[in-house]
């Protein structure tokens, strides 16, 4: 009889969870969105629960209105550019093609077409294939719908309880988990400091690299510089080549233009106003973290948006950060379990 009872509440649990699941799983997007940014945030949370001698609720709604002045506004501009450069840069390519852009790229495919004479790269329709997702994205990003008003006012909400009841649903986690209560903080510890390191150590360096390429182009006189700027954060995330795969054709698409000036100007603002951020900034961004290697951040970024849309720029390094404080503690219990 005592085994059909725990039979039965397992079967029952299994399917309760499945149908909480089922229930949650349509707000996991700005839900997840909110648990990064209530990570990254903490620091603010903090701050302001000192300056409100710790009134938990005060301190929660300064850190979202912080966060709504400093970043979500900025980045909400910086969108709207970057879908009417889009749409411009879509009518542009179908009215006179790429002017001039494509030739520098295939001066810079010559060697490779001596060794690959086969090789065939139709730079119009892919810049079109971008342009277009761009436009289809953003534009539903920001077509303001009742979904996307809703996602984004659930995704403050969750954040004002996560940062106002943030210990509370930390011990309810550790209540639940069938691990011993110094694993569940080293998996929290851990947890917190790989989405860290990977937001702030690389996601955010690719966007200061991005927005550095962008004012360059700029002020060198190539438009559309917020595109290209977007384009320039992901390819920052490219082990070894980086914001390089934009600005080198750049730079030889003014040369066969003949600006010269203006192509030794990008390469000097290229090498010493992009290259230096690696060395100057992310280290005091990574004083007590760790970097995420730039392949597997990158594979998480194009996999995050390709199943998920813009907000998977973020969730599918949520699931490597995750990934990558999983395997820390498993590693930290297998010494512990052979000691």
């Amino acid at each position: 009889m005592h085994k059909v009872q725990i039979y039965f509440f397992t079967a029952l649990f299994i399917v309760v969870l499945i149908l909480t699941g089922v229930l949650f799983w349509p707000f996991m997007a700005p839900v997840a969105l909110a648990f990064m940014a209530a990570v990254i945030l903490k620091p603010v949370h903090r701050y302001f629960l000192r300056i409100t001698k710790k009134r938990e609720a005060l301190a929660a709604i300064l850190t979202i209105l912080t966060t709504i002045v400093v970043i979500i506004c900025p980045l909400f501009f910086l969108g709207m550019g970057l879908l009417k450069e889009s749409y411009a840069f879509y009518s542009n390519i179908q009215e006179r093609g790429l002017g001039g852009l494509d030739i520098a790229i295939d001066n810079i495919l010559i060697p490779i077409k001596k060794i690959y004479p086969a090789l065939n790269v139709n730079l119009e329709e892919y810049a079109q294939m971008m342009a277009g997702w761009v436009i289809s994205n953003l534009g539903n990003l920001f077509s303001f719908t009742a979904s996307t008003i809703f996602g984004f006012f659930l995704s403050l909400m969750t954040l004002y309880y996560l940062l106002k009841d943030g210990q509370s649903f930390r011990a309810i986690a550790k209540k639940i988990s069938p691990l011993a209560d110094k694993y569940d903080e080293q998996i929290i510890h851990m947890l917190e400091n790989a989405v860290n390191s990977i937001v702030r150590g690389s996601l955010f360096i690719a966007l200061i690299q991005g927005v550095f390429v962008g004012t360059g182009f700029l002020f060198f006189g190539i438009d559309n510089g917020i595109l290209w700027g977007t384009i320039a954060s992901v390819a920052a995330l490219v082990p070894t080549l980086g914001t390089a795969i934009i600005l080198v054709p750049a730079i030889i698409y003014l040369l066969i233009t003949g600006s010269t000036g203006a192509a030794i100007g990008l390469t000097i603002w290229g090498v010493v106003a992009v290259g230096m951020i690696d060395n100057i900034l992310l280290p005091l961004l990574l004083r007590r973290g760790f970097k995420a290697h730039p392949l597997p951040l990158l594979l998480s970024v194009l996999g995050g948006v390709s199943l998920l849309g813009p907000v998977g720029i973020f969730l599918g390094p949520l699931v490597i950060a995750l990934l990558i404080a999983l395997i820390d503690i498993y590693t930290v219990i297998g010494k512990n379990e052979a000691q």
